[in-house]
């Protein structure tokens, strides 16, 4: 099974505009260390993350993951296919956020998952321990798509995770009798009914593994989506930012 491969700043405190690429990149600040971190002891190409936007009173932190290839140790880029596909994402979390959700993107050091490497979830893992050096009480929520949703299955269990969103997940059955959750985690599942790069029907697996442990799952087939979320773009970015709002808004 191949799957095809799928860097913002703004002002601390700012939610971002949306809008054009160039709406986007007038935003990005790639000059700014405090905007973007690349993992210091790494041989090879490095990941690097990057805050959309970090609020000084933020109440939640939401981290995307791209989407990659089954094998590649091609070094990602911030303008590859895969890692733009996620900036809406991004900015949406940010826009509805309003000024108290952190939104950060983590670009993979390579592009592919690598079996027996898993390159991805090593990445990941730096990225939360960034984020919690910011924001250590916080609860966190993670968007992947397709690779980025294989690698947030080995995620669920980490410390602070309380919401997940899978995109088009690549979801191998192997996988599964790994994935934790914590209490209380939240779990949305989108994916597109006319996915031809990764099966549709292993979302309800993921689905059914996180039931198992206890999560709060949704799952939604969407009967017009695709592997790109390209078609119903919108409903895609609106549906994952409502979603996390909701689960990460305090309670009591």
């Amino acid at each position: 099974m191949t799957v095809r491969p799928g860097g913002v700043g703004t002002h601390d405190g700012q939610a971002p505009r949306s809008g054009s690429l160039a709406d986007i990149v007038e935003v990005v600040r790639p000059d700014d260390d405090a905007a973007v971190t690349e993992e210091p002891r790494r041989t090879g190409p490095r990941p690097a993350l990057r805050w959309v936007v970090r609020p000084r009173r933020a109440r939640a932190v939401v981290l995307v993951l791209h989407g990659g290839s089954e094998r590649s140790t091609s070094a990602a880029r911030w303008w590859d296919p895969a890692v733009l596909r996620m900036v809406p994402f991004a900015l949406e979390s940010a826009a509805r956020g309003r000024g108290r959700v952190a939104v950060a993107q983590l670009r993979f050091g390579v592009r592919g998952w690598n079996e027996g490497v898993e390159d991805p979830v090593r990445d990941a893992r730096w990225a939360l321990r960034r984020i919690r050096a910011h924001y250590p009480d916080l609860p966190i929520g993670i968007i992947g798509h397709s690779m980025g949703g294989r690698t947030l299955l080995h995620l669920t269990g980490s410390r602070n995770v309380a919401a997940a969103v899978f995109l088009a997940p690549w979801v191998p059955e192997e996988d599964l009798p790994r994935v934790r959750a914590n209490r209380g985690l939240q779990v949305l599942l989108l994916h597109g009914r006319l996915d031809v790069v990764v099966r549709p029907d292993h979302s309800e697996l993921a689905a059914q593994r996180y039931r198992e442990l206890g999560a709060q799952v949704t799952h939604l087939e969407l009967p017009y989506g695709q592997h790109s979320m390209m078609v119903g773009a919108k409903h895609w970015h609106r549906r994952t930012a409502r979603f996390l709002r909701e689960a990460l808004r305090p309670r009591g």
